[in-house]
């Protein structure tokens, strides 16, 4: 299994790897990374 570290989030600064060419985050529209535990914290603080 290949895991290549490809940046840091920039809400919380985990490490954000991508596994065999999946990345584990989101790109965001103006070119930050986001972990996906940030993104789904972020999508339930919207719905309320």
């Amino acid at each position: 299994m290949e895991k290549e570290f490809v940046g840091t989030c920039t809400l919380c600064g985990k490490s954000v790897y991508c596994h065999n060419g999946f990345l584990e985050g989101v790109v965001q529209e103006n070119h930050t990374l986001v972990c996906f535990a940030c993104q789904n914290k972020t999508e339930e603080d919207k719905s309320l």
